[in-house]
């Protein structure tokens, strides 16, 4: 049996944060996560408040919330301002919060953002994937918060990651888990959520094709859907990048590997030259008398 990290490890660990800074009681938090179906925190409640005691103590003795400022350092702005409608500097700032909310309660879509977090893909890859192989519904700044308040996995470690799973009650998620996402096979895990038509095709083959379905997207929406289009459009341009960037870095590590490569021939090439000829020795050798080779001896004695 495992046994219980001592860190906090929990994916929604800023969430719990915010519902805590919001004045919600213990029972209200467990409420709270077992409504939107997170994880259950009994476990680490009581390290989250510590934590939170050591960051905002004043809070805690005078229930006065800090300043915008301390709760965006500490991890809760904006999802504070939001999900407590409290009123914020900038309404901006309050940006892709509905839109994690929306998320959750997509199962699919939870499905894949927590596989793939798992997996540590990247978050620019984790919408790429998701907006042209399922929905284009949802936008950066809703998968940055989605990310950030409910499936953070940054910093975990493997045995994190691993008793995470085995705490885990969606049997099917639970294998995909254990296959590729704990491995962090990433080719084969995208494969296994549908999102990739070959479990050997990297997620830059995957984008790759994912073009021309957006493409024809584009094109079969633009007169019916026009906001759709331009969604397709914006995806379409967005892999291209996404796919150029990787070619960049491709050939820029390329560049610098073969530069490597010929400066160690260069010193290699600079240490041969260093190696002392025979001919500077000042040694007197011996004078060898040559004597006839065996084919030469044969040949005399046939004539």
């Amino acid at each position: 049996m495992l046994q219980l990290p001592k860190i906090i490890r929990i994916p929604e660990k800023a969430y719990i944060q915010t519902l805590i800074v919001g004045g919600l009681t213990v029972q209200q938090v467990l409420d709270e996560m077992k409504r939107l179906q997170l994880s259950s925190p009994e476990d680490y409640l009581p390290d989250i408040y510590t934590e939170l005691k050591m960051n905002i103590p004043e809070f805690f003795k005078t229930k006065q919330l800090p300043d915008e400022v301390v709760l965006e350092d500490i991890g809760v702005s904006p999802m504070y301002f939001y999900r407590f409608k409290k009123s914020v500097s900038d309404i901006r700032k309050l940006d892709g919060c509905e839109g994690a909310f929306k998320m959750l309660e997509d199962p699919q879509i939870r499905k894949f953002i927590t596989a793939l977090s798992l997996a540590g893909v990247n978050p620019t890859d984790i919408e790429l994937l998701i907006n042209g192989r399922y929905s284009i519904a949802y936008d950066s700044p809703d998968f940055q918060i989605y990310l950030k308040y409910f499936s953070n996995f940054e910093e975990w470690t493997y045995v994190d990651k691993e008793y995470y799973i085995e705490r885990m009650t969606d049997t099917s998620l639970k294998a995909i888990m254990r296959k590729a996402a704990l491995k962090g096979d990433r080719h084969y895990l995208v494969w296994l959520l549908g999102l990739g038509t070959d479990p050997h095709m990297s997620i830059e083959q995957v984008m790759r094709d994912m073009i021309g379905d957006t493409y024809f997207l584009f094109k079969e929406n633009i007169k019916s859907i026009p906001d759709d289009a331009l969604k397709f459009a914006n995806l379409m341009l967005k892999l291209k990048d996404r796919i150029d960037e990787s070619e960049s870095r491709k050939r820029d590590t390329t560049t610098l590997l073969d530069e490597i490569k010929i400066k160690l021939l260069v010193s290699r090439t600079s240490e041969t030259k260093q190696i002392i000829d025979i001919k500077d020795i000042d040694v007197q050798l011996p004078k060898v008398q040559q004597t006839p080779t065996n084919l030469q001896a044969l040949n005399f004695e046939n004539k």
